[in-house]
């Protein structure tokens, strides 16, 4: 059911990363979402990557990007834009101007930000923000927004102070800042029930935010059998290579490391049969050091790259795979945060082998739901002995889609999320009906 013309909200959607260039995520997810529900949804973001290239060729808009190549690139608007639902959900994306100097693009979007975003919330007539930001924007915003009377919901999926710091240095304001919106945001909806009790905490919250769980573009990760032109082109050999599959960002805590390194102990562990091979879907900060590593550890021939990889072919380069993995180091970053792999390699009807996150262990209950729990030193045996026994890999990744198909369907996730910002706009129209 959607939304007439008599109840749709306004929402203004603040993040600080590049809307077309990131990796396709939750944010995309429930703005586009709440578009299908005949909601309008503006989404204003930061271009972190505007040296990195172009943006993903397959997102879809209309209206154009700047061109030229100058220092100062001014603001824009592109409309209907959608990354994560084919089209079915349009975003309107203001981009406000943008200094491209290193170091300086963020430090001066503090600035540009504090004076765009009120400009909208007034000119487009905004019902309820949902932020996602602290330092670059967020702050910002949230003051911007409590001086109008528009209520502010803060969507807690990361540790801020530990994810958006660059600069050690910075960390103090960050946190400061990240702070401050927790307490002062009109409602806090976290994504796992352990990031609501870290909101509270530091947030000094006296309510206890809400959890509303993540969805799973099911249309893109689904139970599949492995395509065999895919698998050729990657070098792959389907009823032969026994293949581990990784998606994501390659960050210094993903324990790519301890795969790299603990393959032969993996394929020992699998007993006779074809070559263990690694499948790593993704790149990033430290692809430099994984890539340098497998030539030095000289598996070179048993460690596949695709790099980033649209995000309608994830799901079936995932598919390729017997067996998944989240390797994350347990720190101030991962501790807490349920990563959106975890959801997607379920879905794709695949075993996943993961570290013992404390927040993913809050919301998947070990093997019951396809995924068993292993520290990183152990990886080798648990991974060796499900590519050892192909029943049970059977039997998990079938737990592990029902799992996903119960209780992460994005159409009943984000009427949960619509539910909590209806009820904040509701309730600032009517204090400010009460002032009149």
């Amino acid at each position: 059911m959607t939304s007439t013309a008599a109840d749709r909200l306004n929402v203004l959607v603040v993040h600080e990363v590049d809307w077309l260039r990131k990796v396709v995520y939750e944010l995309h997810d429930f703005s586009e979402h709440l578009a299908i529900l005949g909601h309008r949804v503006i989404a204003v973001d930061f271009e972190e990557g505007w040296a990195d290239g172009p943006p993903d060729a397959r997102a879809r808009f209309e209206g154009s990007l700047p061109n030229g190549s100058g220092v100062l690139r001014g603001s824009s608007v592109l409309r209907e834009v959608s990354r994560a639902t084919g089209g079915r959900g349009g975003v309107e994306l203001h981009r406000p101007p943008l200094l491209r100097v290193p170091l300086l693009d963020r430090a001066s979007a503090v600035l540009i930000h504090a004076a765009t975003v009120p400009r909208i919330l007034e000119r487009e007539r905004i019902d309820v923000v949902l932020l996602y930001s602290a330092p670059t924007n967020g702050l910002s915003t949230l003051l911007a927004a409590r001086r109008r009377g528009i209520p502010v919901v803060f969507r807690a999926i990361d540790v801020l102070h530990r994810m958006r710091t660059p600069v050690a240095l910075l960390g103090p304001p960050v946190l400061a800042a990240e702070r401050l919106v927790l307490k002062l945001a009109d409602r806090v909806v976290a994504n796992s029930p352990r990031l609501r009790r870290y909101a509270q905490r530091l947030g000094r919250r006296r309510d206890c935010p809400d959890v509303v769980l993540p969805g799973v573009a099911t249309d893109v990760f689904h139970p599949a059998d492995p395509d065999p032109e895919r698998a050729r082109a990657l070098g792959i050999e389907l009823g032969r290579d026994r293949v581990v599959g990784f998606a994501g960002t390659f960050f210094d805590f993903a324990g790519l490391d301890v795969l790299i390194d603990g393959l032969c102990a993996t394929e020992a562990a699998a007993g006779p049969g074809g070559p263990v091979k690694l499948l790593l879907i993704g790149g990033g900060e430290d692809e430099p050091a994984i890539r340098e590593r497998v030539r030095a550890r000289g598996v070179s021939d048993r460690v596949v790259f695709t790099g980033f990889r649209p995000y309608e072919e994830v799901g079936p380069l995932l598919a390729l795979a017997d067996v998944t993995v989240c390797g994350m180091r347990i720190n101030e970053v991962t501790r807490d945060i349920v990563p959106a792999k975890v959801h997607q390699c379920m879905a794709c009807g695949r075993p996943l082998v993961c570290s013992p996150m404390p927040g993913v262990m809050d919301v998947v209950p070990g093997e019951a739901a396809g995924v068993v729990y292993a520290p990183l030193e152990d990886f080798p045996a648990a991974i060796g002995g499900l590519l050892a026994d192909r029943e049970r890999r059977e039997r998990l990744g079938a737990a592990a889609a029902e799992y996903i198909s119960r209780h992460h369907d994005w159409a009943a996730q984000t009427r949960l999320l619509e539910r909590i910002l209806r009820d904040e706009a509701a309730r600032a129209a009517a204090r400010r009906r009460g002032r009149r």
